[in-house]
């Protein structure tokens, strides 16, 4: 019977560790897509930058 309390810890902290691992992929996600739609239109120009200086 003392066994019970100790899974149902190892399952409270199981399920919390998924929770936070989905929690940072989606985050991560939102982030980069963040980044990627605010660097979009920076970036053509700093691309043309580069290619200028190199040619």
């Amino acid at each position: 019977m003392e066994l019970h309390p100790f899974l149902f810890a190892l399952l409270a902290y199981g399920i919390a560790a998924v929770i936070a691992v989905c929690v940072t992929f989606i985050v991560k996600i939102i982030s980069h897509t963040v980044q990627r739609k605010k660097a979009a239109p920076a970036e053509p120009p700093q691309a043309g930058d580069k290619g200028g200086s190199n040619a």
